[in-house]
């Protein structure tokens, strides 16, 4: 596994691209080096690019992370969208990551698209359009 966290100026943005087979240790890893880097900022968008990443989790991992991340950093404050490969539909470890999250209070939101995860990352909570809850039958 494999990640880079960077800046994206003109739009506010912390994006941590990650690439490989993404354990547990991984994505904490990630997920705090993003957080770090947008309180340096002083931002509170994160967008997580991962379109070339595998997601090798349990589900008893992914449901224990939204705690994890929150003791590494992660607050409720943070939006976070997650971009998967828009070839592809999300699979089922992403889209139980993204209701677990909701459940817990935390605004994270898959995307296939990155220019879409962006906008939505930019918007107010609450506005018309938002897409503020999980894939239904999740």
């Amino acid at each position: 596994m494999a990640w880079q966290v960077e800046h994206l100026t003109d739009d506010g943005v912390v994006m941590v691209v990650v690439s490989g087979e993404t354990g547990l240790d991984d994505l904490l890893a990630t997920f705090a080096a993003g957080a770090t880097k947008a309180r340096e900022l002083g931002v509170k968008r994160l967008l997580i690019d991962g379109r070339e990443m595998t997601l090798a989790s349990s589900t008893t991992e992914l449901y224990g992370l939204p705690g994890l991340l929150q003791e590494r950093g992660l607050t409720r404050a943070h939006k976070v969208a997650i971009v998967f490969s828009g070839e592809l539909e999300p699979d089922k470890d992403l889209l139980f990551l993204e209701t677990v999250f909701f459940n817990r209070g935390f605004p994270l939101r898959l995307f296939p698209e990155k220019n879409e995860a962006i906008v939505w990352l930019k918007r107010t909570r609450g506005s018309a359009g938002t897409k503020d809850q999980p894939k239904p039958g999740v």
